[in-house]
């Protein structure tokens, strides 16, 4: 591992010590940051500041680097704070840019022997981009005139902790370790605890040391919160950070009332365009890193009721009007009028019609069939694995999204599969799934209270599946929830295959 060259710092430390060690510290990047600069380098003559812009706000600890990078470069002091990237860009020149930022460290490659270190780096990462996308929305629809710089601090403000997970990791653990059996609300006292100092100190410190703009520095404080702007953006962080643990997160309904009253909108269209900003961002989410963890798919607005219900401890199981609701869902072709909210949150959103099909589903067979968790499978490269992407539910199965399925190594994985999608009775359908996953994976006998089916790909092929489990013993007879089970798959293969968006391979 190349860990010699950098900078561990394994013991507490005093803010002074902090910002020692730190001052001079190289930032790393995201692999995929890497690659997307090199590729615009290619075909440098037709690039604009945009475009490089685009790339570096999906990264927060290149925004951070490219940010302190502004500074030092900035010919008098008395020049105004450059406080977008895409400005800092065109400041520089995009060639001058490309010189300045090569021969980048990537993250992936200094921690790839050390996979609980990547993996809190990356869940910081992506929590960070979430709240990005959602602050830079939410400022469009308040018609802020400069959404970057609201986007910009949502991104930047859990920096102090992601540096922790680079250049601390042994500190990081332990904080991630101490605050899981721990109230919200001591979080900063084990931060102190820990590290000698609390996070959102450092992170001041930090932003006076690298002179980041006072503008970015004022969005990003707590204190502040009173205006409109910081509110967007802390609010942003806030809500990212609740629905990383999972769409039953009891903080997320007095979020929702927040965001409502922020926007002035209708609770419903906070919702759709909640979903449809966090829809974008998962398609987005192979860009930013690969996760070793399945993703929590958001409720869409049909569901969230549901949910609610749920965390107000109301029993659930079979739900046949919201199953013909689910089922008109998937026949008609991926809503249109999104671009709007693409455009919000400066995202290119491949393969949206896909993503939507499969949360849909997904959300139908957990709230109408009465499951408590459904996941979703990719048919990894090798053609011998399943993997998991996303999942739905599993509130009640403990650190769903943590447990990694796969399919008993077995070249004969295909063939099962097609023999799953070819099973007529439950029985059948279920002696096969147990020899793809064994008990020690799912956390429970994959022969009970279990379906699933595959989705054949635009080749026919057999490329990824939907498994359910822990059906609720208030469902009607097994026979017809499965029944009913093939119905929401078969309908959503169907969706997918007529949406242009989902012809490509979905991963």
């Amino acid at each position: 591992m190349v860990l010699e060259s950098m900078l561990i710092i394994c013991s507490p430390l005093t803010l002074e010590g902090w910002i020692a060690r730190l001052r001079e510290a190289r930032i790393p990047v995201l692999r995929r940051s890497v690659e997307a600069l090199l590729e615009l380098m290619r075909r440098e003559d037709e690039v604009v500041a945009r475009d490089i812009s685009n790339v570096i706000l999906r990264d927060p600890m290149l925004t951070l680097s490219v940010l302190r990078t502004l500074q030092t470069l900035r010919p008098n002091r008395q020049i105004a704070d450059i406080t977008t990237i895409e400005h800092g860009v065109m400041m520089m020149g995009v060639s001058p840019f490309f010189r300045q930022f090569q021969n980048l460290s990537i993250v992936e490659d200094l921690f790839v022997e050390n996979p609980v270190v990547l993996r809190g780096f990356m869940e910081v990462t992506t929590r960070a981009q979430h709240a990005a996308l959602h602050a830079r929305n939410w400022a469009a629809l308040r018609s802020d005139i400069e959404s970057d710089e609201i986007a910009i601090a949502a991104l930047l403000h859990d920096m102090a902790e992601l540096l922790i997970w680079f250049f601390a990791p042994q500190l990081a653990i332990e904080i991630a370790d101490r605050m899981k059996s721990v109230s919200p609300l001591r979080n900063a006292a084990v931060q102190q605890a820990v590290l000698g100092v609390r996070l959102s100190e450092l992170q001041l410190a930090l932003c006076r040391e690298w002179l980041l703009p006072n503008l970015l520095r004022s969005l990003m404080d707590e204190q502040q919160v009173h205006r409109q702007r910081v509110r967007n953006a802390l609010l942003a962080v806030a809500f990212a950070r609740h629905s990383a643990h999972g769409w039953w997160d009891e903080a997320l309904p007095d979020d929702l009332a927040e965001i409502e009253n922020l926007l002035g909108l209708p609770g419903q269209e906070v919702k759709r365009n909640i979903y449809w900003v966090e829809l974008a961002a998962i398609t987005n989410q192979q860009y930013h890193a690969e996760s070793a963890v399945a993703t929590w798919l958001p409720p869409a607005p049909l569901f969230f009721h549901h949910y609610s219900n749920r965390l107000s401890g109301a029993q659930y199981g079979f739900d046949s009007e919201l199953l013909e609701q689910t089922l008109h869902y998937l026949s008609c072709p991926v809503a249109a009028g999104h671009a709007a909210t693409y455009n919000h949150a400066h995202i290119t959103a491949r393969n949206i019609g896909a993503i939507d099909t499969v949360a849909s589903a997904m959300n139908g067979i957990h709230a109408a069939l009465g499951f408590d968790r459904v996941l979703f499978f990719d048919v990894d490269e090798s053609g011998s694995l399943l993997v998991p992407r996303y999942i739905v539910g599993g509130r009640s199965a403990g650190n769903s999204r943590g447990l990694h399925f796969s399919a008993l190594d077995s070249p004969q994985l295909s063939g099962l599969l097609r023999q799953m999608r070819d099973a007529t009775e439950l029985a059948q359908l279920r002696e096969i799934l147990a020899q793809l996953l064994s008990v020690e994976a799912c956390g429970r006998n994959p022969a009970e209270q279990c379906m699933a089916l595959p989705l054949l790909d635009d080749l026919g092929q057999c490329g990824s599946l939907i498994y359910a489990d822990c059906l609720s013993p208030h469902a009607c007879g097994e026979e017809e929830i499965f029944t009913q089970f093939r119905n929401v798959v078969m309908a959503a293969e169907k969706r997918m295959g007529a949406d242009q968006a989902g012809r490509a391979k979905f991963k």
